[in-house]
C-alpha cells in the first residue's frame, strides 16, 4: 500500500508551534493538566494570592 507523503511548508510549521504552552508544576496531576488544556475549570478554585477557597 502506497502512502502519499507531502512536505510541510514553513508557514504550516509556524502555525503548529504553540507560542504560549501550558506550564504546570510538578504537583499537578495528569487530570488537572488535561482539564486546563481543554479549558475546563474546576468546581472549587483557589485564590493564588490569599490561598482562600471559593467556588
Amino acid at each position: 500500500m502506497l502512502i502519499s507523503v507531502r512536505a510541510i511548508s514553513e508557514a504550516e510549521l509556524n502555525l503548529a508551534i504553540v507560542r504560549n504552552p501550558l506550564v504546570v508544576n510538578v504537583g499537578t496531576t495528569v487530570m488537572e493538566a488535561i482539564a486546563r488544556m481543554s479549558g475546563v475549570r474546576s468546581v472549587c478554585s483557589v485564590d493564588q494570592t490569599t490561598g482562600s477557597q471559593y467556588g
